[in-house]
């Protein structure tokens, strides 16, 4: 087994040392343009129809993304008779700041005041919430 082994290594080591001769490179090179020549060409179309279509593909599922965020569907919640759904999406806003009153403050006091005015307009809101609540179940 060793032996055979031995002579595999010989034989590997005069095929890697020996380089190819070649009698006549001018015909060598005629054929290889010749097959190059032969084989059949890929067709462009096919590959532009793939890419169009995969661009449409992608900008359908960006607007679904975005049609996801913005106007999303979610489960009614169901208070008393009354189906409350939830379908489109807009973010709250502050009310307007008048102007100059983030002049001389750092960005830190900046994030403070605003905080502070979220605060109170949340809880502005959950009081809100609570009092037609309130009113809701006084009436049934």
């Amino acid at each position: 087994m060793k032996r055979e082994e031995e002579r595999y290594e010989q034989w590997l080591e005069r095929v890697r040392n020996t380089s190819p001769v070649l009698e006549n490179p001018e015909n060598l090179t005629r054929d290889i343009l010749q097959k190059i020549a032969q084989t059949p060409q890929r067709k462009r179309k096919s590959g532009r129809l793939v890419n169009w279509v995969s661009a449409v593909a992608a900008v359908g599922l960006l607007c679904f993304m975005v049609h996801e965020t913005c106007f999303y569907s979610a489960a009614p919640v169901i208070k008393g008779e009354v189906v409350v759904t939830n379908t489109s999406f807009s973010l709250p806003k502050l009310p307007e700041l008048p102007k100059g009153v983030f002049s001389g403050m750092s960005m830190k006091e900046r994030s403070a005041y605003l905080s502070k005015l979220w605060k109170e307009r949340t809880e502005m809101k959950r009081r809100q919430q609570r009092a037609i609540e309130k009113l809701i179940n006084s009436n049934h």
